[in-house]
């Protein structure tokens, strides 16, 4: 499971505000810098949406189109001290999510 942080960084005299997108596994990072038409947990979900675009792109480069798994979908969630985790859903949680989900609704 892959797992990506983003920490927003306020705006300084010399940079402007930023978020920090990183593996959470101290893997690679990037930042991206925070437009004013987005805040809060859209930034971060876009923030980790542009290094995940990075990542299809470097292994598209290398190994041709359609091999990467960074493309799947994720789920995100705030962690305590102003980071936010997300998770990329593989093919299997995403049929437990589903299953999960009808389940629930097959109920009612």
């Amino acid at each position: 499971m892959k797992t990506i942080q983003t920490k927003y960084f306020p705006h300084t005299n010399t940079k402007p505000a930023r978020i920090k997108a990183f593996l959470a596994d101290g893997g690679k990072n990037s930042f991206i810098y925070v437009t004013d038409d987005t805040s809060g947990e859209t930034a971060h979900q876009n923030a980790a949406k542009k290094l995940c675009d990075k990542f299809v792109a470097e292994d598209e480069k290398r190994h041709g189109v359609g091999t990467s798994q960074w493309g799947l979908p994720f789920v995100t969630g705030y962690i305590k001290g102003g980071h936010y985790a997300h998770i990329l859903l593989g093919e299997e949680e995403q049929n437990k999510i589903v299953s999960k989900f009808f389940d629930k609704a097959s109920k009612q």
